[in-house]
Parts: C-alpha cells; structure tokens; sequence
C-alpha cells in the first residue's frame, strides 16, 4: 500500500507533519523508495532485506518528507543503508554533485562503497557518473581519485572530511572545481564522531565542521538555492550534543529538522539505557606474574558489584560525582599511560588456551598510542600467532575474514587469527562472523562510548543486522547461537581503586550487561573497602586519591586525579593543546 494518497503522519513531540508513516510496518515502496528506478541489484543481493528496519522506516519517512533530522538509533540497525537507498533516490543537475556523505576513515568508505556496488552492478560503466569516493591513501591512488573528479562529476560522493578539504586547498582559486554549489543533500554517519570532541576541548574548529561551514558559503551565492538537507546519524552518543551543535551553527534553519531516537531524560528514570545487544557479554581479567613456574602468568575474573538493580544504577550514572570522575579520567590516564604491558602480550596464548578460543579469530584492540607493527612482529617472532593490522588488509579481505568455513582453520598472515587495531579504528564497520574481541590494557576501552562502539561490531544474522529484540532491557538476557563476547585484559600491578571505578562506570553507562567469567577464579580482593567509599560522607575525590596513593605507593611525581577541578572545586576547567591547527586538522583517518 503506498502512503501518498494517505493523510499526513504528524511527529507527535515536535507537531512536524511527515508524507509517510514511520510507524507503518510496510516495504520500501511504502516510505518513497522506488524499487524499479534504482535498485536493478535490491532483489539479488539482498535477499535478506524484504521490509525496512523500523530504524529504515524513521530515516526514510522524514528524508522523502524532505525534512532534515538527527537520527540516533542503535548500532547495526540499518541506518547506513537507509543513507544509501535516499542518495539514489535523488536526481541532480548534470555535472552537479547532489548528494555528500561525510564519514570517518578510508574503511568506511570502501564499506560504502561495497554497498553501492551491489546496486550498480549491471551498470558497470556508469558507476563513476553515480558514485566516487574520496580517502587519504598513497599518491597515486590520490591521483587516481582526483583524475576521475576531475573528469567526471558524480552524483554522490562518498568522502572522509579532509580528503575532501585537500582537493578544496588545492584549487583555492576554482571554487567550482568540486561542483558542490548545489548540493542537495548531506549526510554525516557517526556525526558523534565526526563532530563532537568527547571529554576534551579543542579549540579550534574540527574539519567535517569546517567542511559544513564551506559548503554552505558556497551556495549562498547561488540565486534561489534551495535550503540544503541534512542528516546527521548518531548510534554511540546517547546525549543532543550534536542536535545542539547543529541548532547553535544554523545549518539547519532554513528547514524543518526533526530529531529522531534523541531520548528525553523520563526515558531513562528508572532503566537504564539499553546500548549494547545482550548477546553480548563481557569479561574483565587481571593478569599479573606467577611464582608458579609451571604457571608463569595467572589470571582471575574482576570482582564487579551488583550492577543489576536498575533504580541503583540509575543514580550511579547520573550522580554528580559520577560525571565528574567521567570527566577527569580521560585525562587522568592520557597523563598516566605509558608503553602497553609486556605481560599482556606474554599471556596471549595461555589466554586463549584457558578461554577455549585458539582456533577462533578476534579483534585485537588496542591503546591509541601502541604500535601495531610492533605487536604483529612480537606475536609473530615470539609465539608464532598471526596477528595483522587493521591498516595492512585489503577491505574485501577484512570483511570476509571472521566468515566461518568448514575447513580447518589454518592460521597464516593472508589468513591471520588477530586483526589489531583501536576502537576508532572499527568504528561504523560490519564485520560479518566476528564473535570475539579481545582488548589488551586498560586504555584499550576508556569510557562508554568506546565499549559500545566495540559491541556494535558483532553482527551474528545472516542479514548483518541486529535486530530490535537484542536491545530489550529484561533481566532475562535472551542469546543467539554463537553468543559473542569482549574480553578486557587490565595488567594487576596497575589496576588501582581508580581504574576499579572506571570500570564500574563504563559498565553502568553501557545498559545492562551480561559479565561473564572465563577463568573461573575471581581475584582475592576484598571490596568492603571499596564499597564504603560510596557509603560514608565525604569528598569522594578525596578518598580514591588517597587510595590511590596508598595502593599504588605513590611518593614522587604525584598527579592529582581531579586537578582539572579549579579551587572552589567545581567543574574542570580544560588544560589540554589543541589538537588542531589550520583549515586541516592533523587527526587520524
């Protein structure tokens, strides 16, 4: 049944009349997809794709409405691919690019790239009139890109924020050159990301911000434009930061902008939210040496409160000295983190013989500030284990690489037991067959965001999704076959107090969790201690740097946890450089 002839579907919190249903459990027709115009591959090579997501039916039905949005939906519930269906649903000008989406790294945009293929595969030479894409490679791969542009002006371009700015730098005399000026449509995937710096100030503009800013000066200056759309999708940051940024910059003012999932804090009063799919379960295990040489490395289990009771939770979350301690760890361990211990390196292969997983494939995640290489050449001389860099594989290989076969797995560096990578580095990317991730140090995950963002990588259906259900927030943790699981390896010596309630924290904000014990021995640790910091009065901060110090017997070089505080002990006041310099930020792709 298509809608059109349908009265007007009215968004009740923001009275903004819609042209489609959102709530209409319906095909892609039914929200202004036209099967017949576009999609000569749909029906092949994606079987598994009958009827939009509900999160499909919410993008689609404000896009065709021709309303711009701020869509904050979970991980792995199609949003991406709504993006794709709407930008080949639009007609542009001849030698015009109509439609830009912004995305993060070179992977995300092979990702796209692999779906747009699909689509256009019995129209091989027009491929480059529909769709280019632009990344930060090697030299003659830049040239390559540059030379098509040039040539060539697509309909979509699918691009990270500074390769786009580079092309733009280097023809600052031919505004033109890119033929951006009618640009009807803009998407931002991972817009969190993408335009919000997380716990830390940077004071100067961020490039996809400056990208924005650029493209809209552009068309200013052409005679009856018309308002230029945008989408902005969200599925990590549970905040309005960016609908308020967007709100702040005016881009959006010339058109009506509906948010779109953006929770209201009622949602939240007495559960919380629901981040991470619950087949997911996590394990968090201290490694420290053995005086058992038979046993040269020993492993236990994290204790972990009772993270179960909702209103509790709740009020940890929310509780002033909960954010304020969010706020200063970030902080707290970018002073604090040095080299990646050795001793989790070392107990890699007893960690997969005491986990059952030493034939299975996994992510190897990592801190920001540690070498791939290195870790790929010391597994590999050391202990024989093949471990590879995300940055090393092909994408048509990486996204292949954790399909199970029925051949006996057979470990080699084309076909490699560990990919290694950072967390931003897998951000927004599929990752069929991957039901294991193991994470190495405590500043491999330091807050929520990372630990969901990690979540969302498992995509255990057929179809890549992950559907509605595994989001539910019963105490009952419904599984599929094949149950996925993040492991967190935090070396002993260096896991204080303070890491303790990092932990507690990033576990709290993520909803609730299935933690699951994989060594079968929990740590000989007494938490009363730990407990009764948060029962008696007093300055919390004072007390976790206090046992901090006496743990850890700090005497020289103190760094004060909370010195971000100003003198009257409010909130934090920034101290830390900019990242960003000039009309190119030097961040990593």
């Amino acid at each position: 049944m298509n809608l059109k002839a349908k009265p007007k579907f009215v968004d009740g919190r923001n009275k903004i009349k819609l042209k489609y249903d959102p709530t209409l459990d319906g095909n892609f027709t039914d929200f202004g997809i036209d099967k017949f115009k576009i999609f000569s591959g749909f029906e092949k090579n994606f079987k598994n794709l009958v009827k939009p997501t509900p999160s499909q039916r919410r993008i689609l039905s404000v896009l065709n409405s021709k309303i711009s949005c701020v869509n904050q939906n979970k991980q792995g519930t199609g949003n991406s691919f709504a993006l794709v269906l709407y930008a080949l649903s639009l007609e542009g000008l001849h030698g015009e690019v109509s439609s830009l989406i912004i995305v993060q790294n070179e992977l995300l945009v092979k990702q796209y790239k692999e779906i747009f293929d699909k689509f256009l595969q019995n129209y091989p030479k027009d491929k480059d009139n529909k769709v280019q894409y632009l990344y930060r490679s090697d030299e003659m791969v830049e040239l390559e890109q540059e030379t098509l542009l040039s040539k060539i002006t697509p309909h979509i371009l699918v691009s990270t924020p500074h390769r786009l700015l580079d092309i733009i730098c280097k023809h600052p005399d031919d505004p033109n050159y890119i033929h951006l000026k009618t640009l009807k449509f803009l998407a931002c995937d991972d817009a969190d990301t993408l335009l919000i710096d997380h716990g830390k100030k940077i004071n100067k503009k961020r490039a996809t911000e400056i990208l924005i800013d650029y493209i809209n000066d552009l068309r200013e200056k052409v005679v009856n434009n018309p308002p230029l759309q945008y989408c902005f999708m969200s599925s990590v940051d549970i905040t309005d930061k960016v609908m308020r940024l967007v709100t702040d910059k005016k881009w959006a003012a010339d058109r009506p902008i509906l948010p779109i999932g953006i929770p209201s804090l009622k949602s939240y009063r007495f559960e919380p939210a629901k981040r991470l799919p619950n087949y997911i379960s996590i394990s968090p295990i201290l490694v420290t040496s053995s005086k058992n040489h038979q046993e040269r490395i020993k492993f236990f289990d994290l204790k972990t409160s009772d993270l179960a009771n909702n209103l509790e939770s709740i009020k940890k979350i929310r509780s002033p000295v909960g954010k304020e301690f969010d706020e200063n760890y970030k902080r707290y361990r970018v002073k604090n983190r040095g080299k990646l211990p050795k001793i989790l390196l070392d107990s890699l292969p007893q960690f997969l013989e005491n986990s059952n997983s030493k034939s299975e494939k996994a992510l190897l995640i990592v801190p920001e500030n540690v070498s791939s290489l290195k870790i790929s050449n010391y597994l590999k001389e050391k202990f024989d284990i093949f471990a590879e860099p995300i940055n090393q594989l092909e994408f048509s290989k990486l996204s292949n690489l954790f399909v199970s076969t029925d051949m006996e797995t057979q470990f080699s560096a084309l076909n490699p037991q560990f990919v290694i990578a950072t967390s931003a580095q897998v951000a927004g990317l599929t990752l069929p067959g991957l039901k294991k991730i193991v994470c190495l140090g405590i500043d491999s995950v330091v807050d929520s965001s990372s630990l969901v963002l990690l979540g969302g990588r498992f995509r255990l259906n057929e179809n890549g999704l992950i559907n509605d259900e595994h989001y539910n927030t019963t105490d009952k943790l419904r599984s599929i076959e094949g149950e996925a699981n993040i492991s967190l390896l935090y070396p002993k010596s260096a896991f204080s107090i303070i890491e303790r309630y990092a932990f507690e924290r990033i576990i709290l904000k993520s909803g609730i969790i299935k933690i699951h014990p994989l060594m079968n021995e929990f740590e000989p640790t007494d938490l009363s201690t730990y407990k009764e910091l948060f029962e008696e009065d007093g300055d919390i901060f004072e007390k976790l740097q206090q046992k901090f110090e006496e743990n850890m017997k700090i005497e020289e070089n103190k760094y004060d946890l909370f010195s971000f505080r100003n003198e009257k002990g409010g909130k934090i006041k920034s101290q830390g450089p900019s990242n960003v310099s000039g009309i190119l930020p030097e961040e990593n792709e």
